[in-house]
């Protein structure tokens, strides 16, 4: 196992609560072909896959033997036989996996994966405050995230509008800004349509609602606010 000592951790994230309420450590694996994976017992499942439905772009530049190498890892730590013995958590987007864990030297493993150059890592901050912006008037709700300035994929605007139609008209109060909901239904200028603006922002009522937020989209955000009126 490497060296805690050698760990450099690249990102803060200053939330208020951990990843999935318990997990203090993010590591972000980048490997082309790790969507192949889902379900995969074995590295035999993806070969049979790519051989059935794989393209010439997947035979050409899917590495077996990494992909091999992330599953046994995924196996042992993140789906071991014995639950007790679970270390991890994965979630697995097309070709980034994020790697939840306490565990720092557990995280570093994931080098022996890819090569370190294809991992990096988020520490949790549980320490920083949340700001607050101050209103002549009672505020609708009670938080509000700011997402950051940044071009984005196609995949990002369309998950982030199914997330906010999905609460809509439900208990769970998310609530974009009218320049979001503009930007999420397309009606801007074309070239605009793939870069995210600092501009943009969601409110919300429940701390809960970061957390779900933070998990889903945690890259993507910018500051938060508590919002309040201005004591007199």
């Amino acid at each position: 196992m490497l060296s805690a000592d050698t760990l450099t951790v690249v990102a803060i994230d200053g939330r208020s609560t951990l990843y999935y309420g318990k997990y203090r450590y993010r590591a972000r694996l980048k490997l082309y072909g790790l969507n192949r994976t889902y379900n995969a017992k074995s590295i035999i499942d993806v070969v049979e896959r790519l051989a059935r439905y794989g393209n010439a772009k997947d035979r050409k530049e899917i590495d077996i033997d990494c992909i091999e190498r992330f599953i046994e890892w995924r196996n042992k730590y993140a789906n071991p036989d014995v639950k007790s013995e679970k270390q991890a958590t994965i979630r697995v987007e097309y070709s980034t996996a994020g790697v939840f864990s306490n565990d720092l030297q557990l995280l570093q493993t994931l080098e022996t994966i890819a090569g370190s150059s294809a991992v990096d890592y988020t520490e949790i901050d549980t320490t920083t405050p949340t700001g607050i912006k101050y209103f002549t008037k009672q505020p609708e709700h009670n938080y509000r995230l700011y997402l950051k300035s940044k071009r984005v994929s196609d995949k990002f605007v369309t998950d982030l509008s199914r997330f906010v139609d999905r609460y809509k008209d439900t208990d769970t109060v998310i609530v974009p800004s009218e320049a979001l909901k503009k930007w999420l239904k397309g009606n801007v200028k074309h070239w605009l349509y793939r870069y995210c603006s600092s501009h943009y922002y969601i409110e919300y009522d429940d701390e809960s609602s970061y957390s779900l937020m933070g998990l889903m989209f945690g890259d993507m955000i910018k500051a938060r606010f508590k919002l309040e009126k201005r004591p007199d």
